[in-house]
């Protein structure tokens, strides 16, 4: 499952910095796409607005019938993000959500990567991919000071084989 969840990361950061490369975040005083995986990164997932942070869910075979099992696998992903405005204190946070909702949409498209083994230091292909439903954006949520969203997807993949 990790190469999946890997693979979709590294997709999904790719296609960011290519969407809008703008949308960055600094962590350790290294600046990266604008992207984080909350088990690795909870402190900073609960901090940063202008960011999107990827929660996982518990991976399951997927059933194809009462009867029949597949090795098709999913695991429900949901994206967290909010804004303060292009400009703290502005009064576009509304533009600014609905930019990152664009970015959110663009990013996910197309719904398929092949997967790719990110353990080494050359990503080696595994010779299938993962591919995923369109994200479903929740309501808006707001404070005083943002405005946020989230939006879940599932992605399906193949586990690796354990030679």
């Amino acid at each position: 499952m990790q190469a999946a969840k890997d693979t979709f990361f590294m997709t999904m950061c790719g296609r960011l910095q290519a969407v809008n490369p703008e949308r960055t975040v600094v962590i350790a005083g290294e600046t990266r796409p604008g992207l984080l995986v909350a088990e690795n990164e909870a402190a900073v997932c609960s901090q940063p607005p202008e960011a999107f942070c990827i929660e996982w869910g518990t991976a399951q075979p997927v059933t194809v019938s009462p009867l029949v099992a597949s090795t098709l696998m999913s695991v429900d992903v949901t994206f967290r993000y909010r804004t303060c405005g292009a400009n703290t204190g502005d009064c576009d946070r509304g533009r600014s959500l609905t930019e990152m909702d664009a970015e959110l949409m663009g990013i996910c498209t197309p719904q398929q990567a092949a997967k790719l083994d990110y353990s080494q230091a050359t990503p080696a292909g595994l010779g299938s991919k993962i591919f995923w439903k369109a994200p479903q954006l929740s309501p808006v949520t707001q404070t005083a000071a943002m405005l946020g969203r989230s939006a879940t997807t599932t992605v399906y993949f193949y586990p690796e084989c354990e030679a």
